[in-house]
Parts: structure tokens; sequence; C-alpha cells
């Protein structure tokens, strides 16, 4: 099964969810489990409740206990007993019902938390006798137990209540979680800017995009690190890339100066790794030549003959994540400009998918036509066939 990939695995995690069957992701640190359940959630419109079993204990489950009247005896005398109090995260199901529970790091849960969720994971019952609502998907992520922080092996009764699929982050999956920052719509200009950037990278440099403790290049010395500065020495033994510090460093970047670029690598290099972070720089040196809303707000700013294939590259990499229902027509004037200036062989390979998106759009704004006849202006231009 080395083979298969996460569209069979995301095939696989929709029918155990539709089944209301606990599911759990089991993948190495780092491959976007977490960020995966997220997007998931979101394009669900469900709420996602996110419990850590390293964090908790098993009254985090149960409730706390409460003394209470319960009922009454032959004589009309007060029975007391025990009751417990829901917590927050219950009610909070109970009162939204589309909710994806997501039990994180279980594999950090303790065996005394896990025993305190037995009935919720077999009969979807939270320990008072409530029943959970219909609506509600109980999932999981945790690592393979040696790759897990202070791991627990999971005992049989919890196994047996579980479907376990194995995680397998392609990067192409990765990408286009990465530049839609994961369903997250309230995203800054400046973070969208650094992720279109980091996923331009690892699509030239696909060997940075995983890269566990000790995977560096050179010495300490070659990498500009003090071998003999202890505190040094600890950042460069412990930062390195992964899908998920990839993501942190987009997110870190947003509020940097975008000149400064001292410390755009000193945060670099303690969240990517600093063979990671250089290699990141070079590339940046090379390639982040033009910001692609500028290029579309203003194409004859740009004199695409002095424009190398490589960096046009990039270029309408990012332009193409950018077209929207509001700026189909800026695209079309883009594409318009770079024909008056001859270059049309920097942007072929693009033509397609561009005119594909701007139909989208412009249905999507209701100027569907409209579109059609100024795309069919400029499918001559490039001697494609009619993607309208």
């Amino acid at each position: 099964m080395s083979g298969i990939d996460n569209s069979v695995t995301m095939s696989s995690l929709k029918a155990v969810c539709q089944a209301r069957i606990p599911v759990m992701l089991v993948g190495a640190p780092g491959v976007g489990k977490t960020a995966t359940i997220r997007a998931m959630a979101d394009s669900m419109g469900y709420s996602l409740i996110t419990l850590l079993g390293s964090q908790m204990d098993p009254t985090d489950i149960t409730g706390l206990p409460k003394g209470e009247v319960i009922g009454h005896d032959e004589e009309g005398k007060e029975i007391w007993g025990t009751v417990y109090l829901s917590p927050w995260w219950q009610v909070d199901i109970l009162q939204k019902k589309k909710v994806i529970l997501f039990l994180d790091e279980f594999s950090n849960t303790s065996s005394a938390v896990r025993a305190s969720m037995l009935t919720m994971l077999q009969n979807r019952e939270f320990p008072n006798g409530t029943t959970m609502p219909p609506e509600t998907i109980v999932l999981g992520a945790m690592n393979p137990t040696e790759q897990a922080a202070d791991g627990w092996e999971l005992d049989k009764p919890t196994t047996n209540r579980i479907v376990f699929l194995v995680w397998r982050s392609l990067n192409e999956d990765w990408y286009n979680g990465m530049l839609n920052a994961w369903g997250n719509k309230n995203v800054s200009k400046e973070e969208m800017d650094w992720r279109r950037r980091i996923v331009a990278f690892l699509k030239d440099n696909p060997s940075f995009v995983h890269r566990e403790n000790g995977e560096t290049e050179g010495t300490p010395e070659a990498l500009g690190i003090d071998a003999n500065d202890p505190s040094a020495a600890e950042v460069l033994r412990y930062a390195w890339a992964s899908r998920r510090s990839w993501d942190n460093l987009s997110r870190i970047l947003a509020f940097v100066d975008k000149d400064d670029k001292n410390i755009q690598d000193e945060i670099a290099s303690g969240t990517i790794g600093a063979a990671s972070a250089i290699a990141f720089r070079e590339w940046l040196m090379k390639n982040d030549v033009l910001d692609p809303r500028a290029v579309i707000a203003d194409p004859k700013s740009v004199d695409w003959s002095t424009i190398e294939v490589s960096d046009a590259n990039i270029i309408f990499r990012a332009v193409e994540e950018l077209i929207t229902k509001d700026n189909w027509r800026q695209i079309l004037a883009l594409l318009g400009e770079i024909a008056n200036q001859d270059a049309q062989s920097l942007v072929a390979s693009y033509v397609k998918d561009f005119l594909k998106k701007v139909m989208v759009s412009a249905r999507a704004a209701g100027e569907g036509a409209e579109g059609a006849a100024l795309a069919k202006e400029l499918i001559r231009n490039y001697q494609v066939g009619n993607a309208a």
C-alpha cells in the first residue's frame, strides 16, 4: 500500500466520517495533518473543537463531580448523589451540533484520559450519558509512537474502536492548502505574498519541503554559524524544515519589514533550519523580482522582453492564484499587453489555464458573455484552443 496517495486517503476519511465512526490519521510530525483537518472543517461549514490529550486529565472528559439531589425515598426524603458537570466542549457540541471533535496528538494522551473517552468513541455518548448529536464527527491525528514526544502505546480497547488511516501528504495537495491559507479568509496581503514565495521556492526545490534534524549540508561554519556558541549550536540542531514550519514561517514573516533581510533570515533559520533558510534566501535573490499584484494592476509598467523565462514562471504562477471575479478584465489586459510586446512565449504554457479561470471568474461575476467575447479576441494572438 506504500504507493497510495492522499486522494485515496481523503476519500476513505470522508467515508468513515459519514459512517460516524471515529477515525485517526497517523503520520510523521509536521506533514500537515492538523492543517488538513482545519481546512476540511471550513469546507464543510463545521466548527472545529480541538482537544490535546497530552494536556488533559480524566476530569476534562468526564467533567467535575458535584453533589445534587437525584431523587427521593418512599418517605419523601431527598436522596443525594454525585453528578458530573459537562465540560465546555461538550456543551459547545450539543449547541452547535455540526462540529468536528478533533483529538490531536492522540498518541501523547495518557491511558487514564483515553479510558475516559471509551464510551464516547464506542457509543457516541458523553460520560454523563448524553448522546452526541448525529451531525458531530469524531476524528484525530497522531504521530507513530516512536516519533511522538512522550508517546504512549495505545491499548486494545481503544484501538478496536477506531479506524486508522496512514497520512501521506502529497506536495501538490499541501501547496494548494498553503496558497489557500487552509481556508482562512482573514489572511493579510503580506502573509499571502510569503505563502506564494514559499510555494514557488518549494516547487523548484521539493527536497526542502521536509528535512528532519541532521539533514543539513556542510559544517556549522559553512552555514555561517559559530560552532563554539552553544546557543547557536542548539538552534542549528533543533530547527528543521517541515510543512508545519514552512506554514509558520509564512505567518511570521508577514510581520517583518519586507526590506529587513537580516531579521527575515534569522527567523527563517530558527524556523526551517539554517540550510533551508540559506537556500530560500538564494532563491529569493534570484527569483523574487516582481510583485504579481503590481503586474496585474499595471502590465505596461513591465518590459516583458527583459524578463527571464525562470522569472516569468514565478510571476505567472503567482498571477494564476490571484485570478478572481473582481480582476478578470485585468488578467485579460495583462495577456493583451504581453502580446503587444511580442512576448507571448513567456506566458504560452499558462494561457489556457488563465483563460479557463477568467471564464469561471467572469461567470461568477455575472459577466460570462462579455468575458467570452474578450477572451476570443486574445485567442488568435496566442494560437490556443477556444477556452471559452
